[in-house]
């Protein structure tokens, strides 16, 4: 296995043991980081809105997918044999 994917593995098993707060926290942090970049580089906000649809749909199109059509509610991520229950169950 590649540093790469040793450094991808790493975080994953980290990520997973997150909960809801620490979700929540982190898209927040993103969503912060992201207002920093437009006040330092206004001039992004200048590309045609059709530029950051086609970015949420290649970001929330699988997350959707996975959320409501696949069957047991996750990604193929999770094919690796951690099948631990869901904590809404």
């Amino acid at each position: 296995m590649n540093i790469i994917m040793k450094y991808i593995d790493y975080w994953d098993r980290k990520v997973k043991k997150w909960g809801i707060f620490e979700l929540t926290m982190a898209q927040g942090a993103t969503m912060g980081f992201t207002l920093i970049i437009l006040k330092i580089f206004p001039q992004i906000l200048a590309l045609s809105v059709w530029w950051f649809i086609a970015l949420w749909v290649v970001c929330g199109g699988p997350v959707a997918y996975a959320l409501w059509f696949k069957k047991n509610g996750h990604s193929d991520a999770s094919a690796d044999g951690d099948h631990r229950p869901s904590r809404l169950t």
